[in-house]
């Protein structure tokens, strides 16, 4: 037997517009599911909301709109679905997952929330482990009950670090006093797991060799991840074990730019073409190609009309919220040092006004001396 699902995650309820993203979770997310013949399970990989929400605000109530829309249409088109949402980052999804506890007790629809490392077999012959975000003391004794299986599980669905993908982050292996969140390696969702794990939680969608992946976050709402934003279809055979996935873009995510401009570049050699170039920056946006732009400028050392430029474009996208300039390094900088160096000198001179054990009298004969070279005693200042 072929079993199809659709895994989606970091939806992120309240990071952004809400009718935005409601707006291409229809497009891109139901009216996929609308057209399939064949669907049997959807993962919402944990990070549904963004942050703990008041229940009447848009964000709170297209959240759960969406979450009805999808189970009515589950129930009319795919009525053996099965859905499985698991809890994500705490400061995210701040234990408002129960809200959608009615469905987990109805008899119309197979609906689960996960909240701990669980393992189902979710199909004949189709095991699935499921690893919501958790704080733990010990990763290994919390998991190795389940990642030590080998070729166990047909698919890991998690929420969570993969440390490949999250290279900053350090092994969380030990013991600890406190509860932290664990940071799993890619080998052991290898060892244990014949098909795939994916994961949700770092928001760039990321494939760790052949078995293992972030699906992303579902849209975009900052620079930095210009990459294709959306969510996987999977498929798995039960009898021959043959399992295939395949990205699916939202194509409605926003676009997000990054421009940078080095030392070297062409536009702090030539006014016609710094011109030029913010030209055609002005036809993006007019033209709406691009809806957020992001400029970040080094500017030479050396660079003769530095203030000019910093203040031709502070000025010309001042009042464009789609605009962020960040101007850096080079002649900035050089500035910047520059302004330390004379507060420097200035407190090697002056320091003494910040001495709470000096007299006020002795501080101004001494100010007087320093700064216009006059001889004047305290006590002729009293």
């Amino acid at each position: 037997m072929k079993y199809t699902g659709l895994v989606i995650g970091d939806i992120h309820w309240d990071a952004f517009d809400a009718n935005t993203l409601y707006s291409e979770l229809i497009y891109a997310f139901i009216q996929k599911i609308e057209s399939m013949d064949n669907l049997h399970f959807i993962i919402i990989n944990g990070d549904y909301f963004d942050r703990k929400l008041y229940m009447n605000t848009t964000s709170a109530l297209l959240s759960i709109e969406f979450m009805d829309n999808l189970v009515s249409i589950i129930r009319e088109k795919h009525p053996d679905t099965k859905i499985r949402i698991l809890y994500g980052t705490e400061s995210h999804d701040a234990g408002q997952l129960k809200i959608f506890e009615s469905y987990v007790s109805s008899n119309s629809i197979d609906f689960k929330i996960i909240y701990t490392v669980t393992e189902e077999e979710l199909f004949p012959k189709v095991n699935v482990l499921y690893i919501p975000e958790e704080l733990v003391r010990n990763k290994n004794s919390h998991y190795d009950d389940y990642l030590l299986k080998e070729n166990h599980y047909d698919f890991i669905f998690g929420h969570g670090a993969i440390q490949e993908a999250m290279t900053y982050l350090k092994d969380s292996n030990h013991d600890s006093t406190r509860l932290h969140s664990p940071v799993f390696s890619s080998a052991e969702f290898e060892f244990a797991c014949k098909g795939y794990t994916i994961f949700s939680h770092y928001h760039i969608n990321t494939e760790i060799g052949n078995k293992v992946m972030y699906t992303g976050s579902f849209s975009r709402w900052q620079h930095g991840e210009e990459e294709d934003k959306g969510y996987y279809e999977v498929t798995v055979d039960s009898k021959k074990k043959e399992y295939t996935r395949n990205f699916i873009n939202n194509i409605k995510a926003r676009k997000f730019i990054t421009f940078y401009y080095g030392y070297n570049s062409s536009i702090f050699k030539d006014k016609d073409l710094l011109y030029k170039e913010f030209g055609h920056i002005d036809e993006i946006i007019n033209e709406k190609l691009i809806e957020y732009i992001r400029l970040v400028i080094n500017i030479p050392v050396d660079y003769e009309d530095a203030e000019f430029f910093i203040k031709y474009i502070n000025q010309k996208y001042a009042l464009n919220k789609n605009i962020t300039v960040d101007i850096t390094n080079g002649y900035v900088a050089k500035k910047q040092e520059e302004s330390k160096e004379k507060i420097r000198d200035i407190y090697d001179k002056y320091g003494f006004i910040f001495d709470k054990s000096m007299k006020v009298e002795d501080k101004i004969s001494e100010f007087i001396q320093v700064r216009y070279e006059k001889s004047i005693t305290p006590q002729t200042i009293l």
